[in-house]
């Protein structure tokens, strides 16, 4: 069976990601912190004035930065995991989650551009430059997107008809209402 042996010190609602050494990285909508494997506190990494929605926190491949976003204003940064400080990437409206590519130098998040209810966007985001280019629209309510390391969804999905850079790119059915 299973047993749980840690937890996360991340509030209700707040994000979680985890760095291939047990150290992860927490977003409890105010502050960002970075925890050893033991779950003590190792760095403040940045915060914000007042309390935010989160949508989400991912950590990077190269294990340097993670990226952050937060509903409440719509805000996607980069936070650099040496405690140098937080850049606004881009702004998506009710973003929701996010995955990087397999090369590492983009992302794609679902989120509502129109506003709440008016369907989602599949978006593609060029880390260096924080350039947002819709891939997608998909009806109804925001999933998380996944994709394996050939860029193609590993669950169930829905094809997109043009794979951006060359690749096999697909995204998960979730992303679109049944």
């Amino acid at each position: 069976g299973y047993q749980l042996v840690d937890s996360a010190p991340v509030a209700l609602g707040g994000a979680v990601s985890s760095l291939t050494d047990g150290s992860y990285v927490t977003f409890d909508g105010q502050s960002v912190d970075l925890w050893d494997a033991a779950g003590l506190h190792q760095l403040n990494l940045g915060s914000f004035p007042t309390l935010l929605f989160v949508s989400f926190i991912e950590v990077h491949p190269s294990q340097t930065f993670a990226v952050l976003g937060e509903s409440s204003n719509g805000e996607i940064y980069s936070v650099n995991l040496d405690g140098s400080g937080m850049t606004l990437l881009t702004q998506a409206a009710f973003n929701y989650a996010f995955c990087f590519d397999p090369d590492g130098s983009r992302g794609w998040l679902p989120a509502a551009l129109g506003g709440w209810g008016a369907g989602n966007d599949l978006l593609e985001i060029d880390l260096a430059s924080g350039q947002m280019t819709q891939r997608a629209p998909v009806a109804g309510p925001s999933g998380p997107p996944t994709l394996d390391s050939a860029g193609t969804a590993s669950q169930s999905h829905l094809t997109l008809p043009t794979a951006p850079h060359g690749l096999t790119t697909s995204v998960p059915r979730a992303l679109k209402n049944p």
